[in-house]
Protein backbone atom coordinates (compact mmCIF):
# COMPACT_ATOMS: atom_id res chain seq x y z
CA UNK A 1 0.00 0.00 0.00
CA UNK A 2 1.38 3.78 -0.81
CA UNK A 3 0.30 6.40 1.95
CA UNK A 4 0.02 9.81 0.15
CA UNK A 5 0.57 12.83 2.30
CA UNK A 6 -2.89 13.78 4.53
CA UNK A 7 -4.78 16.54 3.83
CA UNK A 8 -5.29 19.18 6.69
CA UNK A 9 -6.90 18.14 9.72
CA UNK A 10 -6.54 14.51 8.43
CA UNK A 11 -2.99 13.48 9.66
CA UNK A 12 -4.41 11.76 12.95
CA UNK A 13 -7.33 9.70 11.11
CA UNK A 14 -4.53 8.40 8.53
CA UNK A 15 -2.31 7.46 10.80
CA UNK A 16 -5.02 5.63 12.58
CA UNK A 17 -5.46 3.67 9.40
CA UNK A 18 -1.88 3.25 9.23
CA UNK A 19 -1.38 1.61 12.54
CA UNK A 20 -4.49 -0.81 11.54
CA UNK A 21 -2.98 -1.65 8.24
CA UNK A 22 0.14 -2.66 9.41
CA UNK A 23 -0.83 -4.47 13.03
CA UNK A 24 -2.59 -6.74 9.72
CA UNK A 25 0.16 -7.08 8.23
CA UNK A 26 0.22 -4.57 5.30
CA UNK A 27 3.60 -3.27 4.32
CA UNK A 28 3.25 -0.08 3.99
CA UNK A 29 5.33 2.65 1.89
CA UNK A 30 4.91 6.61 2.26
CA UNK A 31 5.17 8.82 -0.80
CA UNK A 32 7.71 10.35 0.92
CA UNK A 33 10.97 8.14 0.85
CA UNK A 34 13.05 10.71 3.38
CA UNK A 35 13.00 9.40 6.82
CA UNK A 36 10.94 12.07 9.18
CA UNK A 37 13.55 12.88 11.64
CA UNK A 38 11.79 15.51 13.86
CA UNK A 39 14.54 15.81 16.02
CA UNK A 40 14.97 12.05 16.55
CA UNK A 41 17.94 9.90 15.20
CA UNK A 42 18.53 8.89 11.61
CA UNK A 43 17.85 5.47 10.14
CA UNK A 44 21.32 5.02 9.81
CA UNK A 45 22.00 7.18 13.83
CA UNK A 46 19.60 4.00 14.93
CA UNK A 47 21.97 1.13 12.69
CA UNK A 48 24.71 2.80 13.86
CA UNK A 49 23.73 2.63 17.73
CA UNK A 50 22.80 -0.37 17.09
CA UNK A 51 25.72 -1.62 15.87
CA UNK A 52 27.98 -0.30 18.87
CA UNK A 53 25.82 -1.85 21.41
CA UNK A 54 24.86 -5.20 19.97
CA UNK A 55 22.28 -5.93 22.29
CA UNK A 56 20.58 -9.58 22.11
CA UNK A 57 17.22 -8.37 23.02
CA UNK A 58 15.54 -5.20 21.49
CA UNK A 59 12.39 -3.28 22.56
CA UNK A 60 11.36 -1.05 19.89
CA UNK A 61 9.99 1.97 22.07
CA UNK A 62 9.04 5.50 21.40
CA UNK A 63 5.98 6.12 18.53
CA UNK A 64 3.11 4.97 17.43
CA UNK A 65 2.87 0.74 15.79
CA UNK A 66 4.22 1.75 12.20
CA UNK A 67 7.28 3.92 13.99
CA UNK A 68 8.04 0.72 16.36
CA UNK A 69 7.85 -1.85 13.76
CA UNK A 70 10.01 -0.02 11.02
CA UNK A 71 12.78 0.24 14.04
CA UNK A 72 12.38 -3.57 14.62
CA UNK A 73 13.19 -4.23 11.20
CA UNK A 74 16.45 -1.74 11.11
CA UNK A 75 17.65 -3.92 14.54
CA UNK A 76 16.97 -7.18 12.16
CA UNK A 77 19.08 -5.50 9.77
CA UNK A 78 22.01 -5.04 11.90
CA UNK A 79 21.92 -8.48 13.04
CA UNK A 80 19.25 -8.98 15.95
CA UNK A 81 17.73 -11.98 15.87
CA UNK A 82 13.90 -12.10 14.68
CA UNK A 83 12.99 -13.56 18.16
CA UNK A 84 14.60 -11.36 20.41
CA UNK A 85 12.76 -8.19 18.88
CA UNK A 86 9.69 -7.39 21.38
CA UNK A 87 7.29 -5.12 20.01
CA UNK A 88 5.16 -4.79 23.16
CA UNK A 89 1.74 -2.68 23.73
CA UNK A 90 1.29 -0.53 26.61
CA UNK A 91 1.32 -2.26 30.11
CA UNK A 92 2.99 -5.42 28.40
CA UNK A 93 6.01 -6.48 30.61
CA UNK A 94 8.64 -8.83 29.50
CA UNK A 95 10.44 -11.15 31.65
CA UNK A 96 13.66 -12.71 30.27
CA UNK A 97 15.36 -15.45 31.43
CA UNK A 98 18.48 -17.10 30.36
CA UNK A 99 17.15 -17.98 26.87
CA UNK A 100 13.43 -17.88 27.55
CA UNK A 101 11.23 -14.76 26.96
CA UNK A 102 7.62 -14.32 28.69
CA UNK A 103 4.92 -11.49 27.79
CA UNK A 104 2.70 -10.54 30.48
CA UNK A 105 -0.18 -8.42 28.89
CA UNK A 106 -2.35 -6.06 31.30
CA UNK A 107 0.54 -6.54 33.76
CA UNK A 108 1.45 -2.36 34.55
CA UNK A 109 -1.66 -0.15 34.78
CA UNK A 110 -1.98 2.22 32.25
CA UNK A 111 -4.26 4.88 31.36
CA UNK A 112 -4.27 9.01 31.01
CA UNK A 113 -3.28 10.51 33.86
CA UNK A 114 -5.48 13.61 35.31
CA UNK A 115 -3.95 16.22 37.08
CA UNK A 116 -6.18 18.69 39.18
CA UNK A 117 -4.63 22.00 40.53
CA UNK A 118 -1.77 20.14 43.25
CA UNK A 119 -3.33 16.76 42.86
CA UNK A 120 -2.28 13.89 40.52
CA UNK A 121 -4.33 11.36 39.82
CA UNK A 122 -6.93 11.52 42.27
CA UNK A 123 -9.67 13.11 40.33
CA UNK A 124 -13.06 10.75 40.96
CA UNK A 125 -15.05 9.03 38.57
CA UNK A 126 -18.48 11.19 39.87
CA UNK A 127 -16.36 14.60 39.57
CA UNK A 128 -15.30 13.76 36.16
CA UNK A 129 -19.18 12.81 34.93
CA UNK A 130 -20.16 16.12 36.65
CA UNK A 131 -18.01 18.29 34.87
CA UNK A 132 -18.61 16.38 31.72
CA UNK A 133 -22.70 17.11 32.05
CA UNK A 134 -21.39 20.58 32.82
CA UNK A 135 -19.25 21.08 29.53
CA UNK A 136 -21.87 19.84 27.70
CA UNK A 137 -25.14 21.77 29.05
CA UNK A 138 -23.81 24.49 30.90
CA UNK A 139 -24.38 25.87 34.03
CA UNK A 140 -27.10 28.48 35.50
CA UNK A 141 -26.70 30.21 38.82
CA UNK A 142 -28.75 32.32 40.93
CA UNK A 143 -27.38 33.92 43.58
CA UNK A 144 -29.46 35.49 46.81
CA UNK A 145 -29.46 36.81 50.27
CA UNK A 146 -32.12 36.16 52.35
CA UNK A 147 -32.69 38.40 56.02
CA UNK A 148 -32.86 36.28 58.63
CA UNK A 149 -35.44 38.52 60.70
CA UNK A 150 -37.42 39.98 58.25
CA UNK A 151 -37.76 35.95 56.04
CA UNK A 152 -37.06 38.94 53.18
CA UNK A 153 -34.87 38.88 50.19
CA UNK A 154 -31.88 41.69 50.38
CA UNK A 155 -30.74 43.49 47.54
CA UNK A 156 -31.10 41.86 44.09
CA UNK A 157 -30.25 38.49 43.37
CA UNK A 158 -27.64 37.60 40.79
CA UNK A 159 -28.20 35.06 37.64
CA UNK A 160 -25.21 34.06 36.02
CA UNK A 161 -24.36 31.65 32.99
CA UNK A 162 -21.86 29.59 32.24
CA UNK A 163 -22.24 27.63 28.41
CA UNK A 164 -25.81 27.38 28.79
CA UNK A 165 -27.09 30.78 26.90
CA UNK A 166 -25.39 33.65 24.82
CA UNK A 167 -25.47 36.12 27.40
CA UNK A 168 -25.77 39.17 25.05
CA UNK A 169 -28.85 37.99 23.39
CA UNK A 170 -30.52 36.35 26.56
CA UNK A 171 -29.94 39.46 28.60
CA UNK A 172 -33.65 40.83 28.68
CA UNK A 173 -34.80 37.23 30.04
CA UNK A 174 -32.07 37.16 32.37
CA UNK A 175 -32.87 40.77 33.62
CA UNK A 176 -36.96 40.04 33.61
CA UNK A 177 -35.91 36.95 35.66
CA UNK A 178 -34.32 38.87 38.43
CA UNK A 179 -37.14 40.58 38.61
CA UNK A 180 -39.73 37.41 39.40
CA UNK A 181 -37.09 36.14 41.84
CA UNK A 182 -37.39 39.57 43.41
CA UNK A 183 -40.93 39.75 43.07
CA UNK A 184 -41.27 36.87 45.12
CA UNK A 185 -42.74 37.69 48.61
CA UNK A 186 -42.60 33.94 50.51
CA UNK A 187 -38.84 33.32 50.06
CA UNK A 188 -39.06 29.45 51.66
CA UNK A 189 -36.60 27.50 49.41
CA UNK A 190 -38.77 25.41 47.83
CA UNK A 191 -40.91 28.32 46.36
CA UNK A 192 -37.36 29.99 44.86
CA UNK A 193 -36.91 26.52 43.56
CA UNK A 194 -39.72 26.10 42.31
CA UNK A 195 -39.80 29.56 40.27
CA UNK A 196 -36.08 29.75 39.30
CA UNK A 197 -36.63 26.22 37.51
CA UNK A 198 -39.58 28.44 35.45
CA UNK A 199 -37.18 30.58 34.46
CA UNK A 200 -34.54 28.50 33.19
CA UNK A 201 -37.46 26.53 31.40
CA UNK A 202 -38.32 29.66 30.21
CA UNK A 203 -35.08 30.81 29.02
CA UNK A 204 -34.18 27.32 27.54
CA UNK A 205 -37.61 27.36 25.03
CA UNK A 206 -36.86 30.93 23.90
CA UNK A 207 -33.18 30.24 22.77
CA UNK A 208 -34.61 26.89 21.48
CA UNK A 209 -37.12 29.40 19.35
CA UNK A 210 -35.04 31.68 17.97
Amino acid sequence: MIAATPSPNMEVMLFQTLNLLVKLGAHVVTASKRLHAASHATREELKMMLNMLMPKHFIPVQGEFRNLRKHAEIAEETGVSKENIHILQKGTTLEISGNKTKTIPNNVPIGNVLVDGRGIGDVEDSVLKDRKVLSNDGIFVTSYAISRKEKTLVGRPCIQTKGFVYVKKSAELIKEAEEKVLAIKDVKEDKLESVIELIVERIVNSNGNS
